[in-house]
């Protein structure tokens, strides 16, 4: 039998024994065939108390990164879980941003310095010192990384040159008396960074030259979240209460989806969808493609909601027909892809933290007990393992709001 298929002891344990202080395992049950519409438990990987709770979890391609609160990177093998890597990062968790993984190498930014480690071996590799305060979380392409940064006059955007061994500054974009807390993005050689004085700017990954003619797209309230991108558009969530999808060769507006409230958080795109975290509403899902009438008043048009979910709080996986979230009580729950409603979730509540991929159906999550665990829906019958405790929606639950699709 695969040992994909087995979940640990002591995970079942913790799925069940809720919030208690020291759970005790339950005797390992014999594999079974499992009932459909149920969580497999794939993989559970205990990370060490002593660093304190799990803070945070991240997916980086084959990666998954487990920050604990004295700022220790657990560097996790994905697909199976296995510990690689134990990295004590100067400087801790409070301005630690999520980890950027090259080709052979991984890099943690803090607030004045990067730290490189050697992806194979997890070695330490050299810390590079900088001239700025980092401002925000950072992305990578080719040999560069481009963040946000604090400097006296204003924040901007910049252009590190990590082939340089002293000065690896090679550019910067002003945003003048604004912060840059938004993450940038990279497609096609053009970057896209956004400031709290709400601009948008796309350059040139190269030269710093503007990628649009007029300049910057603007909105009308800062811009804290991550910019997400990709072959359909620039998405921009704003706090003047919109999501804005921006074509990414002109800068102008496509379509724009109005909240109600400021949006802090970035949005999440798959394949065909786009999913919204929106205060005081709940998770909201998006279609991602033109709308199916054209709005006389040209391209400014308001998208409506597939639909939204109020006990979703964040998105976190997704197969053909089903959407996998996280709930405001802490547990996992299975959406029908189309309507939003919920077919099954988590019996456990209370995971601390999630690190959403939209690559696969598998759901990466950390519990109180000092675990990262990866959980698998099963979604047919014929499969063997240890059952993850999972219930139905009844009555008693607040069904999902519903709103018309355009």
């Amino acid at each position: 039998m695969g040992k994909h298929l087995l979940i640990l002891p002591l995970f079942l344990a913790a799925l069940t024994a809720g919030c208690a202080a020291h759970p005790v395992p339950p005797p390992r049950s014999a594999p079974a065939l499992l009932p459909a519409n149920t969580f497999d438990g794939k993989w559970s990987t205990n990370i060490d108390p002593a660093s304190g709770p799990i803070a945070q979890i991240y997916v980086r391609e084959d990666l998954l990164f487990a920050y604990t609160a004295d700022g220790t990177s657990y560097v996790l093998s994905r697909d199976t879980g296995r510990l690689l890597h134990v990295h004590y990062l100067n400087g801790g968790l409070a301005n630690l941003h999520p980890p950027i993984v090259f080709k052979d190498n991984i890099i943690y930014t803090a607030l004045n310095s990067l730290q490189l480690y050697d992806r194979r071996r997890g070695d330490f590799v050299r810390t590079i010192h900088l001239p700025l305060a980092v401002r925000s979380g950072a992305t990578g392409y080719r040999n560069e990384l481009f963040l946000g940064a604090d400097y006296p006059d204003g924040g901007r955007l910049v252009c590190l040159d990590l082939t340089r061994e002293y000065v690896p500054t090679r550019w910067t974009l002003m945003f003048p008396g604004a912060s840059e807390s938004s993450a940038p993005t990279v497609y096609e050689d053009v970057v896209y960074a956004a400031g709290e004085d709400g601009n948008v700017a796309a350059v040139s990954v190269d030269n710093r030259e503007p990628a649009w003619s007029f300049g910057y797209f603007v909105t009308l309230g800062p811009v804290y979240a991550d910019l997400q991108v990709d072959e359909t558009g620039l998405y921009v969530a704003s706090a003047d209460t919109k999501l804005y999808c921006i074509n990414r060769v002109s800068g102008k507006v496509k379509w724009q989806y109005f909240s109600g409230t400021a949006l802090k958080d970035s949005p999440t795109l798959t394949k065909d969808l786009i999913f919204q975290y929106v205060p005081g509403t709940g998770l909201v899902a998006l279609e991602k493609g033109p709308p199916v009438v054209d709005d006389p008043k040209g391209p400014f048009f308001d998208r409506q909601p597939r639909w939204i979910d109020a006990d979703a709080t964040q998105f976190l996986a997704e197969d053909n027909l089903h959407v996998y979230v996280a709930q405001t009580d802490g547990s996992v729950a299975a959406l029908d892809k189309t309507t939003g409603n919920p077919i099954f979730f988590t019996k456990k509540k209370g995971f601390v933290a999630f690190a959403p991929d939209a690559t696969d159906n598998i759901v990466y999550a950390a519990t109180d007990d000092h675990r990262v665990v990866a959980l698998r829906p099963v979604l047919g019958t014929g499969i063997v393992g240890e059952l993850v405790e999972v219930t139905h929606p009844n009555t008693d639950r607040p069904q999902v709001a519903l709103t018309p699709s355009n």
